[in-house]
């Protein structure tokens, strides 16, 4: 449950249920349910595997129970420490992109 109305604005969300795997402490799924606490969607993590040490799901599937409509991300040729500079995430370049 949101610690106070303002989690609950800023994300949307009125409760999460979250899914872990035990044996490696990673989330596998998540329920979403609106501010009245109505389920909305569900996200499944799957296609599981370890990278360069890293646990990494390779399909991310959410489904939305309120309109009917499911989304599938699958990654391939995944790359962790892959040497890219940190200028790359700064707040500026997140926000206004390459300048």
């Amino acid at each position: 449950m949101p610690k106070n109305d303002d989690v609950v604005k800023k994300n949307g969300y009125g409760r999460e249920e979250r899914w872990v795997r035990p044996d490696i402490w990673m989330v596998v799924k998540v329920k979403f349910f609106d501010k009245k606490l109505t389920f909305l969607k569900e996200l499944i993590l799957s296609d599981i595997e370890q990278i360069n040490g890293i646990w990494t799901a390779k399909t991310m599937t959410m489904v939305n129970d309120q309109e009917k409509h499911t989304t599938v991300f699958k990654f391939s040729n995944v790359k962790y420490n892959s040497g890219i500079d940190d200028e790359v995430f700064s707040e500026r370049r997140l926000t206004k992109g390459v300048q």
